[in-house]
């Protein structure tokens, strides 16, 4: 089997393969399992299916044990279970807070887990991990606005807040139940501090993970979009216009009533033009979805987050050559669809969002796990020059499956990272992760894909060698 990789050890060490014109020819087994499995099709005892068959059925579990925030729950049993506190759990700790949960698995399923999450190999599982598989999806505009407010106080951009920092900027006197008396500030206030304390954190942050999944159960709970939107915009301050609440959204006017239906009937005709979209970024625009988000980037409102003023919307489909394909009705109706502060402004996050779908929760941990490796600036960025001298394109799929050779890979990734796309140079961890929710498409597994990750990326030193000296070991 001839392989494109560069040989990035020891060839003295490894006399099994042989250096020839930058590519290896080899017989070793696990190397070539390796690349035939396009880093996917060599099946572990339990496929992504079954993988997932099983996480939908412990979720339903969890779900009927402790309703919208169950997961939460669990996670303060996990960290109790966590006797010595390294956020992991061997076999005897993980059956234990099962059990204290009310968690009822035979050993098979706990077997299965275990494999599943135990990414060292070491007998253990990683309470993050193993909590970021149950996260539930938010709609692309909920989503957005769950991600502005942990933007807001993420200033470093490790993708961590502190427990201090919630308790400081949550308003509960804002709480939309307390403004239309409902509820007493006092409750609200011990409803959320109840999900984010000592105990559920006893290492003093929160992670994005986690309060994604916070909102996600609260979320459960709010039929509207809108609705869930005030909610943030009004207890996290997200801006200072005024905000109508609507004082029965139970029993709503016939004025509010119209404006349900025309809001429906807009998202309706809004997704046959997103679908559009997808197929349109996927086969015209290059980079794909991180090509319509990196040049929406460029008309970003300063200190938006997320918003470009809503006549760049015409000239951002023109710059990717898509307005003869999107005619202007249909412009028009992706600008209200996407005007989600009813400002005239257009939300590209909740956008992109729709467009790009989700990656598997493991995957994203691992993205932001070597996100925090990378040296940041004050406002948690990264330099376009640092991540075109630290990327290593050898062990990319494309590569490994022969398609383009290591240098059309480095290429093909500096244009993606082009400074011309980036005017400050700088790029944020969401520019980071729309990027990889094109590369993980040709990835199978979740395990494959953090393996591809972390070679990828000098910032992993010694655990990339280490990965790569099992590969061509014999």
């Amino acid at each position: 089997l001839k392989l494109q990789f560069l040989y990035l050890i020891d060839p003295g060490a490894h006399p099994g393969c042989v250096l020839f014109e930058r590519k290896v020819h080899t017989h070793n087994p696990r190397l070539v399992a390796f690349a035939k499995s396009e880093f996917a099709a060599a099946p572990p005892a339990m496929s992504t299916f079954q993988e997932q068959q099983l996480l939908k059925k412990v979720k339903r579990k969890v779900m009927k044990q402790e309703g919208a925030n169950g997961v939460r729950s669990l996670s303060r049993c996990f960290r109790v279970a966590d006797d010595d506190g390294d956020s992991h759990l061997d076999e005897a700790e993980f059956r234990a807070c099962l059990t204290t949960f009310g968690l009822a698995l035979d050993d098979a399923d706990i077997a299965a887990l275990m494999k599943m999450f135990d990414v060292d190999g070491d007998g253990r599982i990683g309470v993050q991990e193993f909590l970021a598989g149950f996260r539930v999806g938010l709609g692309p505009k909920r989503k957005a606005f769950v991600q502005r407010v942990f933007a807001k106080f993420d200033q470093n951009g490790d993708g961590r807040l502190s427990l201090e920092e919630i308790r400081k900027g949550y308003r509960s006197d804002r709480h939309p139940d307390v403004l239309l008396g409902k509820k007493s500030e006092e409750d609200i206030l011990t409803a959320f501090f109840t999900s984010f304390d000592n105990e559920t954190n006893p290492d003093g942050v929160v992670s994005k993970q986690e309060f994604e999944q916070y909102y996600c159960g609260i979320s459960a709970g709010v039929a509207d979009d809108d609705d869930f939107v005030r909610l943030l915009r009004l207890t996290w301050r997200l801006d200072d216009g005024h905000i109508e609440l609507d004082p029965d959204p139970i029993h709503p006017s016939l004025e509010k009533k119209e404006v349900r239906v025309d809001t429906l009937i807009a998202r309706q005709n809004g997704e046959k033009i997103l679908t559009k979209l997808i197929t349109l970024c996927k086969n015209r625009v290059p980079s794909s979805f991180h090509g319509l988000n990196r040049q929406f980037r460029r008309h970003e409102l300063p200190g938006s987050n997320g918003f470009i003023a809503g006549s760049d919307l015409v000239a951002v489909l023109k710059e990717l050559k898509l307005h003869y394909q999107l005619p202007d009705p249909e412009q028009q109706l992706l600008q209200v669809v996407f005007d989600t502060r009813e400002d005239g402004n257009f939300d590209f996050w909740a956008c992109v969002n729709a467009v790009v779908g989700d990656l598997p929760p493991r995957r994203l941990m691992a993205i932001e796990r070597t996100w925090r490796r990378f040296p940041r600036d004050a406002q948690g960025r990264v330099s376009v020059e640092y991540l075109q001298n630290n990327f290593v394109p050898q062990m990319l799929p494309q590569v490994a499956k022969g398609e383009c050779s290591s240098g059309e890979a480095m290429s093909a990734f500096l244009d993606a990272w082009d400074v011309r796309y980036f005017p400050d140079g700088k790029v944020a961890l969401r520019d980071f992760e729309v990027y990889y929710l094109v590369e993980s498409a040709a990835v199978a597994l979740d395990s494959h894909f953090e393996t591809m990750i972390k070679v990828s990326w000098k910032v992993w030193g010694d655990e990339a060698k280490s990965i790569l000296s099992h590969l061509f070991s014999g």
